[in-house]
């Protein structure tokens, strides 16, 4: 619920940030992602929590890292060779 409603409110909120700091502040927007779900399965009696601020920026950058090992980059289509043929 949290990546699907708050967070692209918080991106596009926070977007000029993102800009000047070349990206960063998308880090600490995920990291206050992090703390805000914790925080709701905190109420909800699950066994997740997030104490301080640091521990979620270590695990947002820790999470975006692996999801992108995962997800990794779409395959390239091969050059159509005949478009490139002006002769």
């Amino acid at each position: 619920m949290v990546n699907a409603l708050i967070e692209p409110v918080a991106h596009l909120a926070g977007w000029p940030l993102t800009c000047l700091t070349f990206g960063l502040f998308a880090v600490v927007v995920n990291a206050a992602m992090l703390m805000l779900a914790a925080g709701i399965a905190g109420w909800l009696n699950l066994p997740i929590s997030v104490e301080w601020f640091w521990p979620a920026i270590w695990g947002a950058l820790i999470v975006s890292t692996a999801l992108s090992a995962l997800v990794g980059r779409p395959p390239r289509r091969p050059r159509d060779e005949s478009a490139s043929d002006l002769d």
